[in-house]
């Protein structure tokens, strides 16, 4: 489908030219089964290995040697096996989680359950500022839990928390915590010392890989509980056949985004200011995204028109945008994230979000969907 103005890629990015050509031939070529003895099969598992080292030479660096890096179906999947696994494996040690209010429901889902086990669950508020409440932060260290979970930049408004200094301290106050962060919207987005936490996830659709690939970076010595048993796949604690397609084409997608970030991260730039610029003195519109975000992730609040209303509007136009995080828009519920952040209960309820690649992203692409938001709120009416 041809798009005229895609800003939509925080729900899932335009697949890489190259990583599309790249599954193609393995699925072709490279079929065999990673597993399998044979030479065939282990010409693949050497593509495999390749892409595992790839990705964590690449987002850990000199630290390569304390992690492993564990094939996932994407964020969901490696956020359940980590905290899940986290959490029970370390339950005779506590059992109490921290985390915070701004959590994506793949990981807040996912405490809701261990709290129904037993679990305390402890969430720090996430201010307007888009940082954690300093004092509830230093509060929650004062008793042992076994895990520490924090997103690494919020898929709602792009704020991005300080998750390096947060190990810092969590290391300070409880060296037998473990420190895992949900990266989907981080990863090739901002630049993070990956090797400071204990546990990573992302996904591979957020950065011009394929839907259904995604990895947990794991350090080694972090023991985890696998969920589910099989053939014993990835040291244990996934099983199942390996997506070869998927997987190598994950490495080709991080170490592309790894490549282009300073130049992608510029072009997000001044779409942003030339969109923020071209809407100042729309009164119908307030900027969410705090100071200090990333330009990937752009949060717009409006006063009175509704959220849902404007982006099929935009859509009839050919400009595709989102109102939250693609697993929640249908549900027609209150933005629990945006509303524990402080911000007014409409405004909250009926964000228009808007998330670029930086590929292709610019002046006349900010300007375009300036004018065509104008447009719809000059045709539609308030709510109120």
């Amino acid at each position: 489908m041809q798009t005229a103005l895609y800003l939509d890629a925080a729900a899932s990015a335009r697949p890489l030219d190259e990583v599309v050509a790249q599954a193609g031939q393995i699925s072709l070529e490279d079929f065999a089964n990673p597993a399998s003895i044979h030479g065939f099969g282990e010409a693949c598992n050497r593509l495999v290995e390749d892409a595992r080292h790839t990705i964590l030479e690449t987002l850990v660096g000199d630290a390569v040697r304390d992690f492993e890096c564990i094939f996932t179906s994407g964020a969901t999947e490696g956020n359940n096996l980590a905290i899940l696994g986290a959490a029970h494996a370390n339950a005779n040690y506590a059992r109490r989680v921290v985390t915070s209010t701004a959590e994506h429901n793949a990981v807040s889902k996912v405490c809701d359950l261990l709290e129904g086990e037993g679990y305390e669950i402890v969430r720090v508020p996430i201010g307007l500022d888009g940082q954690p409440d300093p004092v509830a932060f230093e509060s929650a260290l004062a008793k042992p839990a076994c895990l520490f979970t924090f997103i690494a930049v919020s898929n709602q408004n792009g704020a991005v928390l300080p998750i390096e200094r947060m190990v810092q301290r969590v290391r300070q106050a409880q060296p037998r915590a473990v420190f895992h962060t949900d990266a989907a919207q981080a990863l090739g987005k901002v630049r993070l010392d990956w090797s400071a936490c204990d546990l990573v996830t992302f996904s591979g659709h957020k950065i011009g890989g394929l839907k259904g690939s995604g990895a947990l970076i794991k350090r080694k010595k972090c023991r985890l509980l696998p969920p589910e048993v099989g053939g014993g796949q990835e040291n244990g604690l996934r099983s199942g056949t390996l997506n070869t397609p998927g997987d190598v084409t994950l490495a080709t997608a991080v170490a592309h985004a790894y490549r282009t970030l300073d130049e992608r991260t510029a072009r997000a730039n001044l779409f942003k200011k030339t969109l923020l610029e071209d809407l100042e003195g729309l009164d119908e519109v307030v900027n969410l995204s705090p100071k200090g975000c990333t330009p990937f992730v752009i949060a717009l609040g409006l006063k009175t028109r509704r959220a849902s209303t404007v982006v099929q509007y935009l859509s009839s136009k050919g400009i595709y945008i989102s109102t939250t995080s693609a697993c929640d828009v249908k549900k027609n519920e209150p933005n629990h994230i945006l509303r524990s952040m402080g911000v007014p209960a409409h405004e909250a309820d009926n964000p228009l979000r808007l998330s670029l690649m930086g590929e292709r992203e610019g002046e006349a692409e900010a300007h375009a969907f300036a004018s065509a938001l104008k447009a719809a709120i000059a045709a539609l009416r308030p709510e109120r």
